[in-house]
């Protein structure tokens, strides 16, 4: 994590305005999305490290170190000492990215099995089970009172409902009424328009009833 922490604040001495920009995009993406913030996350890490890992195999090409288990001279890039085969320890780019990766991973794993987001996904689930049976009812309002109007008109197949809208009465529960209007023929083929509204109960329990309904101003049931 400190060489993280190491990385980043070399790169923002290094490149100043560039940091600050990916800063900016960084905060923004957060406010938007924590799963877009940690993708970008991801690719600013991986883009230093290459970075990094390029500009130290140019300056390490032909350095020299020396080896922890016999203290002979060695080349920094060697992974396994020429003279007493001891095995030296490299914190590669790709050791770095594991690590990284890993780190991300806990970060989102403690994230998503937070407490809020179990909340979250709760209210979300119970919102859509409340929701679907009454855009179902919704649904089945609406089709019900157009064959119902339809079956008063004098000529039902030139008929074209317009600014149907359908809702639970707030006064009778599982009482819905449906209301628009409708152009058709009249007996002289002319085309009118006349404002409707069905009621429908459902409180027995079954399909559902017509409770009255109202064409062009007038009680019909």
């Amino acid at each position: 994590m400190k060489n993280i922490i190491n990385d980043l604040v070399s790169f923002y001495k290094n490149h100043k305005v560039k940091a600050i920009i990916l800063g900016l995009v960084f905060i923004l993406c957060l406010i938007l999305s924590w799963k877009m913030a940690l993708t970008i996350l991801i690719i600013i890490y991986v883009y230093l490290l290459w970075k990094k890992n390029s500009k130290n195999k140019k300056d390490t090409k032909d350095t020299k170190g020396i080896c922890p288990h016999c203290k002979e001279e060695i080349n920094s890039e060697a992974s396994i000492c020429p003279h007493c085969h001891g095995k030296i320890y490299q914190w590669t780019i790709g050791r770095k990215i594991l690590v990284g990766f890993i780190i991300i991973i806990a970060i989102v794993l403690v994230v998503s099995s937070s407490p809020d987001n179990k909340n979250t996904s709760s209210v979300s689930n119970s919102t859509t089970k409340t929701e679907t049976p009454t855009e179902d009812r919704k649904i089945i309002s609406i089709v019900f009172a157009k064959k119902t109007i339809e079956d008063i008109l004098k000529s039902p197949s030139t008929a074209k409902f317009v600014d149907v809208q359908a809702y639970e009465l707030s006064s009778e529960k599982d009482v819905w009424a449906v209301n628009g209007y409708v152009d058709s023929q009249n007996s002289y083929g002319a085309m009118i328009r006349n404002q409707w509204e069905v009621q429908l109960d459902y409180r027995d329990g079954k399909g559902g009833t017509i409770k009255s309904i109202l064409f062009d101003g007038k009680k019909m049931q």
